[in-house]
């Protein structure tokens, strides 16, 4: 799935098809055992995917970390609305990569 995913970041394809492909990545890594998720982890997935989510992905370990979701722009106030209580973070696709934000 990189050379796909690097594919459509690096073409004139839509990012529609990357929320897409990472959908796929979860459901595939989700099949491989039953410890990669749990009904909250499912349940909350299935809200963003309800609230407009393409995708998305777990990220962290150890009983942290959090859902990462990839949104079209006009879901995110939908995503908010599903998420009162959570934090929610705004990501951008950037050419340098991962940087420092806070220091």
């Amino acid at each position: 799935m990189v050379d796909e995913g690097w594919d459509i970041l690096a073409s004139n394809r839509t990012l529609n098809e990357f929320g897409q492909l990472l959908h796929r990545a979860w459901q595939a890594k989700r099949s491989l055992d039953a410890g990669v998720s749990n009904s909250e982890i499912d349940v909350r997935y299935r809200q963003g995917l309800e609230a407009g989510a393409l995708g998305g992905k777990l990220l962290g370990a150890g009983g942290g970390g959090f859902l990462l979701f990839f949104a079209p722009p006009e879901a995110h106030p939908r995503l908010q609305a599903a998420f009162p209580a959570h934090q929610i973070l705004d990501v951008k696709i950037n050419a340098p990569g991962s940087q420092i934000i806070f220091s």
